[in-house]
């Protein structure tokens, strides 16, 4: 099978750009021949189709000159939908399996692959689809859910995007756009949700979205050469991403309580000159790693901590702790209580409650190394049952052979 994969961008800045690069890998290890579409970053990785890659139109990026002449490819980029069309014409894909596209790539992409009657997948990193905010937050980066029912003006009047009257403008005028003219349930053969939670968010909201939509739990490509440590380590762990929704100002805050226990932060990003003025001498900020240094830091861990305050899906940092035999203290927010068993696999904490992150920091830390064996092991165990490479392999193929199977044509 010859698999088209889309996404914005063609180097890792985020969770769902390593599951497009995770994705792509597994696929050929299975023998698929893989092509991608992105568009042009000077960070991008090395690809045959580069030449194919969209003018980088980034709008969010741009100055104020440079966004009001870039407003049009933000809603329909002519420039993806040409690059695409020769690329396809070229390499005839079977199928094509999208990932971050909407306010780039644009549903300029949609309208040529219905014409050249290429099935679409899309794997739903984010709450794009409804709310035009992405996250579900709204200007004060608090829950919400006022864009229900295609709202979208709601977004405007609370200021969701960036807090800027005239970002969040453009991006609910956006999705009226899309909705309008390019219909979820029409435009796509099936949607890949990595969550249950975001699946029943998004046919609660769209309820003609249940037909497609299926659901498939990210994955872990290294569990198969990874040792877990079953052994407590010396400090607790926060990696990733460093942003308002992520719970950090109120994690930071509860090892103000804690100053005999030690806590490690990896990652970078807009919060961490913030997040270092009420930080104590306890917590120790490491910047961004990957790769085997960062392995090795989840590694010699006790627990890694996810105290995120927005509808995280399936994050990637929980899947690779227990790769390693590292238990998680989570929220209990969004997808995250699907895939942790309260005091087998970890622990969950109401979000953003700094008192109830204490206590169970506490109880987790004072637990019996027999204890802590136990719920490691059993944390290794979960993790090869239900994000191996091979167990997502075989629901993928079965959701690519679905939808060139239910091949539609182009309304």
């Amino acid at each position: 099978m010859k698999i088209l994969q889309i996404n914005k961008y063609h180097y890792v800045r985020g969770g769902s750009d390593s599951v497009y690069f995770n994705t792509s890998k597994l696929l050929k290890e299975y023998g698929h021949e893989v092509i991608h579409f992105a568009m042009e970053f000077k960070e991008n990785e090395t690809s045959q189709q580069s030449e194919y890659f969209a003018v980088n139109e980034d709008f969010t990026e741009k100055s104020a000159i440079k966004k009001a002449t870039s407003l049009p490819a933000f809603f329909y980029n002519h420039d993806a939908e040409i690059k695409l069309k020769a690329l396809i014409i070229k390499e005839r894909p079977d199928i094509a399996h999208l990932h971050i596209f909407y306010g780039s790539l644009t549903s300029s992409i949609l309208k040529v692959l219905k014409n050249q009657k290429i099935p679409i997948v899309v794997s739903v990193h984010d709450y794009k689809f409804v709310c035009p905010a992405y996250l579900f937050l709204n200007g004060e980066n608090k829950i919400c859910e006022k864009c229900a029912g295609q709202n979208y003006y709601q977004a405007i009047q609370n200021k969701c995007i960036k807090g800027s009257y005239l970002f969040s403008t453009i991006f609910s005028l956006e999705a009226y756009f899309r909705d309008a003219f390019y219909p979820l349930n029409k435009m796509f053969s099936k949607l890949i949700f990595v969550s249950n939670f975001a699946a029943n968010k998004h046919i609660q909201y769209k309820p003609e979205l249940n037909e497609i939509s299926t659901h498939l739990y990210n994955f872990d490509p290294t569990i198969d050469n990874q040792i877990p440590n079953h052994n407590k380590g010396k400090y607790f762990l926060y990696a990733g991403r460093l942003s308002k929704e992520k719970g950090l100002t109120t994690l930071i805050n509860a090892f103000t309580q804690l100053p005999n226990l030690k806590l490690k932060v990896v990652g970078s990003g807009a919060e961490l000159p913030s997040l270092m003025k009420i930080a104590g001498n306890n917590v120790e900020f490491l910047g961004f790693k990957k790769n085997h240094e960062l392995r090795k830091i989840i590694s010699d861990s006790s627990y890694i901590v996810v105290p995120s305050e927005w509808y995280e899906n399936n994050p990637m940092s929980i899947i690779e702790s227990y790769s390693q035999g590292k238990p998680v203290i989570a929220s209990k927010i969004g997808g995250i209580p699907e895939i942790i068993e309260d005091k087998r696999t970890g622990y969950l904490f109401t979000p953003g409650d700094i008192s109830a992150l204490v206590d169970v920091i506490r109880r987790a830390d004072q637990i019996k190394e027999s204890e802590y064996r136990e719920m490691s092991k059993y944390a290794s165990d979960y993790a090869k049952r239900n994000f191996h490479p091979q167990v997502h392999y075989n629901q993928l193929i079965s959701i690519y052979r679905q939808a060139i199977a239910n091949q539609t044509t182009f309304i």
